[in-house]
Protein backbone atom coordinates (compact mmCIF):
# COMPACT_ATOMS: atom_id res chain seq x y z
CA UNK A 1 0.00 0.00 0.00
CA UNK A 2 1.31 3.15 -0.83
CA UNK A 3 1.88 5.54 1.63
CA UNK A 4 -0.13 9.06 2.15
CA UNK A 5 1.01 12.07 2.77
CA UNK A 6 -0.90 14.83 4.02
CA UNK A 7 0.24 18.05 1.43
CA UNK A 8 2.88 20.77 2.94
CA UNK A 9 1.12 23.54 4.61
CA UNK A 10 2.97 27.11 5.52
CA UNK A 11 1.70 29.46 8.16
CA UNK A 12 3.04 32.82 9.15
CA UNK A 13 4.13 33.45 12.77
CA UNK A 14 4.61 37.37 13.11
CA UNK A 15 6.66 38.31 16.06
CA UNK A 16 5.27 41.11 18.21
CA UNK A 17 8.30 43.44 18.24
CA UNK A 18 8.29 43.47 14.46
CA UNK A 19 4.24 44.17 14.69
CA UNK A 20 5.04 47.33 16.92
CA UNK A 21 7.98 48.29 14.86
CA UNK A 22 5.92 48.76 12.01
CA UNK A 23 3.28 50.66 13.29
CA UNK A 24 5.45 53.34 15.30
CA UNK A 25 6.98 53.59 11.58
CA UNK A 26 3.71 53.57 9.84
CA UNK A 27 2.77 56.52 12.90
CA UNK A 28 6.12 58.22 11.65
CA UNK A 29 4.73 58.59 7.75
CA UNK A 30 1.26 58.32 7.59
CA UNK A 31 0.64 62.09 6.93
CA UNK A 32 3.05 62.25 3.96
CA UNK A 33 1.26 63.65 1.36
CA UNK A 34 2.35 60.13 -0.75
CA UNK A 35 0.47 58.53 1.83
CA UNK A 36 -3.16 61.04 2.01
CA UNK A 37 -2.65 60.30 -1.82
CA UNK A 38 -2.63 56.60 -1.86
CA UNK A 39 -5.54 56.51 0.97
CA UNK A 40 -7.94 58.82 -0.74
CA UNK A 41 -7.76 56.80 -4.05
CA UNK A 42 -7.25 53.25 -2.92
CA UNK A 43 -9.18 52.93 0.42
CA UNK A 44 -11.89 55.72 0.05
CA UNK A 45 -12.40 55.16 -3.92
CA UNK A 46 -12.28 58.68 -4.56
CA UNK A 47 -11.44 60.28 -8.09
CA UNK A 48 -10.99 56.96 -9.62
CA UNK A 49 -10.25 57.29 -13.46
CA UNK A 50 -10.97 53.74 -14.64
CA UNK A 51 -10.74 55.27 -19.04
CA UNK A 52 -9.29 53.70 -21.25
CA UNK A 53 -6.91 56.72 -21.97
CA UNK A 54 -5.77 56.35 -17.56
CA UNK A 55 -5.60 52.60 -18.28
CA UNK A 56 -2.90 52.82 -20.93
CA UNK A 57 -0.98 55.58 -19.54
CA UNK A 58 -0.84 53.75 -16.36
CA UNK A 59 0.29 50.56 -18.51
CA UNK A 60 3.05 52.61 -20.02
CA UNK A 61 4.18 53.53 -16.84
CA UNK A 62 4.52 49.87 -15.52
CA UNK A 63 6.75 49.22 -18.48
CA UNK A 64 8.79 52.27 -17.54
CA UNK A 65 9.27 51.56 -13.94
CA UNK A 66 10.14 47.89 -14.48
CA UNK A 67 13.56 48.66 -14.14
CA UNK A 68 14.45 51.73 -13.70
CA UNK A 69 14.31 54.70 -10.63
CA UNK A 70 10.89 56.07 -10.24
CA UNK A 71 11.27 58.78 -7.73
CA UNK A 72 9.55 62.12 -7.87
CA UNK A 73 13.00 63.91 -9.63
CA UNK A 74 13.54 61.13 -11.59
CA UNK A 75 13.43 60.80 -15.77
CA UNK A 76 10.23 58.20 -15.55
CA UNK A 77 8.15 60.74 -13.43
CA UNK A 78 9.25 63.64 -15.70
CA UNK A 79 7.97 61.96 -18.72
CA UNK A 80 4.96 60.07 -17.49
CA UNK A 81 3.99 63.73 -15.95
CA UNK A 82 4.48 65.20 -19.22
CA UNK A 83 1.38 66.69 -20.50
CA UNK A 84 0.11 66.21 -23.36
CA UNK A 85 1.12 62.71 -22.41
CA UNK A 86 3.85 62.05 -25.01
CA UNK A 87 2.34 58.41 -25.78
CA UNK A 88 -1.11 59.52 -25.43
CA UNK A 89 -3.80 56.74 -26.68
CA UNK A 90 -4.74 58.73 -29.28
CA UNK A 91 -1.47 59.21 -30.58
CA UNK A 92 -0.62 55.21 -30.38
CA UNK A 93 -3.63 54.31 -31.97
CA UNK A 94 -3.13 56.57 -34.77
CA UNK A 95 0.12 55.34 -35.26
CA UNK A 96 -0.55 51.93 -34.61
CA UNK A 97 1.05 50.29 -37.70
CA UNK A 98 4.91 52.02 -36.86
CA UNK A 99 4.17 52.43 -33.32
CA UNK A 100 7.09 50.58 -32.48
CA UNK A 101 9.39 52.85 -34.15
CA UNK A 102 7.09 56.52 -32.90
CA UNK A 103 7.30 55.11 -29.23
CA UNK A 104 11.01 54.10 -29.32
CA UNK A 105 11.59 57.67 -30.58
CA UNK A 106 9.32 59.20 -28.00
CA UNK A 107 11.08 57.53 -25.22
CA UNK A 108 14.90 58.10 -27.04
CA UNK A 109 14.58 61.61 -28.12
CA UNK A 110 13.05 62.45 -24.10
CA UNK A 111 16.07 61.05 -22.95
CA UNK A 112 17.10 59.64 -19.45
CA UNK A 113 14.64 56.24 -20.31
CA UNK A 114 16.05 52.79 -19.71
CA UNK A 115 14.92 49.48 -22.53
CA UNK A 116 13.15 52.45 -24.74
CA UNK A 117 13.40 49.12 -27.56
CA UNK A 118 11.69 46.20 -25.80
CA UNK A 119 8.95 48.65 -24.48
CA UNK A 120 8.56 50.11 -27.80
CA UNK A 121 7.94 46.44 -28.73
CA UNK A 122 5.75 45.75 -25.90
CA UNK A 123 3.42 48.82 -26.40
CA UNK A 124 2.49 47.71 -30.15
CA UNK A 125 2.03 44.12 -29.09
CA UNK A 126 -0.24 45.59 -26.05
CA UNK A 127 -1.90 47.76 -28.04
CA UNK A 128 -3.02 45.66 -30.49
CA UNK A 129 -4.16 43.19 -28.21
CA UNK A 130 -6.39 45.89 -26.32
CA UNK A 131 -7.88 46.28 -29.43
CA UNK A 132 -8.70 42.79 -30.41
CA UNK A 133 -9.84 41.53 -27.59
CA UNK A 134 -12.09 45.30 -27.27
CA UNK A 135 -10.28 46.14 -23.73
CA UNK A 136 -11.46 42.57 -22.01
CA UNK A 137 -9.11 44.25 -18.94
CA UNK A 138 -12.40 46.30 -18.15
CA UNK A 139 -14.75 43.47 -18.17
CA UNK A 140 -12.24 42.01 -15.91
CA UNK A 141 -12.51 44.76 -13.21
CA UNK A 142 -16.14 44.83 -13.85
CA UNK A 143 -16.50 41.22 -12.79
CA UNK A 144 -14.75 41.52 -9.79
CA UNK A 145 -18.04 42.23 -8.09
CA UNK A 146 -18.95 38.27 -8.40
CA UNK A 147 -16.56 37.12 -5.80
CA UNK A 148 -16.63 36.70 -2.22
CA UNK A 149 -14.51 39.20 -0.65
CA UNK A 150 -11.88 41.97 -1.82
CA UNK A 151 -8.48 39.94 -1.64
CA UNK A 152 -9.78 37.43 -3.77
CA UNK A 153 -10.82 40.18 -5.90
CA UNK A 154 -7.39 41.73 -5.97
CA UNK A 155 -5.79 38.36 -7.11
CA UNK A 156 -8.37 36.92 -9.79
CA UNK A 157 -7.63 40.84 -11.15
CA UNK A 158 -3.76 40.49 -10.56
CA UNK A 159 -3.36 36.99 -12.30
CA UNK A 160 -6.28 38.05 -15.29
CA UNK A 161 -3.76 41.47 -16.19
CA UNK A 162 -0.31 39.07 -15.87
CA UNK A 163 -1.92 36.69 -18.47
CA UNK A 164 -2.69 39.85 -20.29
CA UNK A 165 -0.17 42.59 -21.17
CA UNK A 166 3.00 41.95 -22.08
CA UNK A 167 5.91 43.04 -20.20
CA UNK A 168 4.10 42.69 -16.62
CA UNK A 169 5.07 40.14 -14.37
CA UNK A 170 4.30 39.40 -10.22
CA UNK A 171 5.34 43.32 -9.73
CA UNK A 172 3.91 44.99 -12.33
CA UNK A 173 0.67 43.32 -12.58
CA UNK A 174 0.00 44.60 -8.77
CA UNK A 175 1.63 48.50 -9.80
CA UNK A 176 -0.92 48.83 -12.31
CA UNK A 177 -3.59 47.50 -10.64
CA UNK A 178 -2.54 49.88 -7.45
CA UNK A 179 -2.20 52.87 -9.54
CA UNK A 180 -5.78 52.71 -10.74
CA UNK A 181 -6.40 52.66 -7.38
CA UNK A 182 -8.18 49.26 -7.39
CA UNK A 183 -6.27 47.10 -4.67
CA UNK A 184 -6.22 47.44 -1.01
CA UNK A 185 -3.90 43.95 -0.19
CA UNK A 186 -1.98 43.10 -3.25
CA UNK A 187 0.98 45.51 -3.41
CA UNK A 188 4.60 45.51 -5.46
CA UNK A 189 6.95 44.21 -4.07
CA UNK A 190 10.04 46.18 -5.46
CA UNK A 191 13.59 47.09 -3.95
CA UNK A 192 12.65 49.63 -1.96
CA UNK A 193 9.93 47.31 -0.42
CA UNK A 194 12.79 44.39 -0.03
CA UNK A 195 15.40 46.53 1.13
CA UNK A 196 13.04 47.51 4.18
CA UNK A 197 11.25 44.69 5.03
CA UNK A 198 14.83 42.87 5.14
CA UNK A 199 15.65 45.68 7.68
CA UNK A 200 12.96 44.93 9.60
CA UNK A 201 13.90 41.70 10.24
CA UNK A 202 10.71 39.94 8.14
CA UNK A 203 11.26 36.18 8.23
CA UNK A 204 12.56 35.82 4.58
CA UNK A 205 15.65 37.21 2.97
CA UNK A 206 14.24 38.95 -0.24
CA UNK A 207 15.63 39.28 -3.48
CA UNK A 208 14.54 40.47 -6.97
CA UNK A 209 15.66 36.96 -8.20
CA UNK A 210 13.45 35.23 -5.68
CA UNK A 211 10.35 37.58 -6.21
CA UNK A 212 10.36 36.66 -10.02
CA UNK A 213 8.28 33.67 -9.00
CA UNK A 214 4.59 34.26 -9.31
CA UNK A 215 4.49 31.30 -6.32
CA UNK A 216 6.90 32.71 -3.84
CA UNK A 217 5.83 36.45 -4.48
CA UNK A 218 2.26 35.16 -3.75
CA UNK A 219 3.39 33.62 -0.55
CA UNK A 220 5.35 36.11 0.40
CA UNK A 221 2.57 38.90 -0.12
CA UNK A 222 0.36 36.75 1.96
CA UNK A 223 3.20 37.37 4.82
CA UNK A 224 3.02 40.92 4.44
CA UNK A 225 -0.70 40.95 4.16
CA UNK A 226 -0.89 39.44 7.60
CA UNK A 227 1.90 41.46 9.25
CA UNK A 228 -0.57 44.19 8.38
CA UNK A 229 -3.56 42.96 9.40
CA UNK A 230 -2.15 42.54 12.73
CA UNK A 231 -0.69 45.97 12.95
CA UNK A 232 -3.69 46.89 11.69
CA UNK A 233 -2.53 48.82 8.38
CA UNK A 234 -3.32 48.03 4.77
CA UNK A 235 -0.35 46.95 2.94
CA UNK A 236 -1.33 49.37 -0.02
CA UNK A 237 -0.13 52.44 2.81
CA UNK A 238 2.28 50.81 4.31
CA UNK A 239 3.36 50.69 0.65
CA UNK A 240 2.99 54.27 -0.03
CA UNK A 241 4.54 54.99 3.69
CA UNK A 242 7.94 52.91 2.78
CA UNK A 243 8.05 54.33 -0.85
CA UNK A 244 7.48 57.99 0.11
CA UNK A 245 10.27 57.27 3.12
CA UNK A 246 12.92 56.81 0.73
CA UNK A 247 12.14 59.72 -1.22
CA UNK A 248 12.10 62.22 1.73
CA UNK A 249 7.96 62.87 1.24
CA UNK A 250 9.14 64.72 -2.15
CA UNK A 251 6.03 63.77 -3.25
CA UNK A 252 2.88 66.38 -4.05
CA UNK A 253 -0.27 66.15 -5.54
CA UNK A 254 1.31 67.76 -8.68
CA UNK A 255 3.80 65.14 -9.28
CA UNK A 256 2.47 62.08 -7.48
CA UNK A 257 2.05 59.23 -10.25
CA UNK A 258 1.71 56.55 -8.21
Amino acid sequence: MTKQYKPWRLTWEIDSALIDSVKKFYSKHENNTFVKIRKKRNIEKQDLNLTKEFLWQTLIICLLTSQQKSGPNSRVSLFCGTKPFPLSLNFCVENLDILEIEAQKVLQNFGGLRRSTIIAEHLKENLQTLIGNNWEILSHIDTESTLKTEKEIELFLVQNIQKQIKGFGPKQSRNFLQILGLTKYEIPLDSRISDWLNKFNFPIKLNAAGLSDPYFYQFISEGIQNLCEKAEIYPCLLDAAIFSSYDKDEWTEENSIF
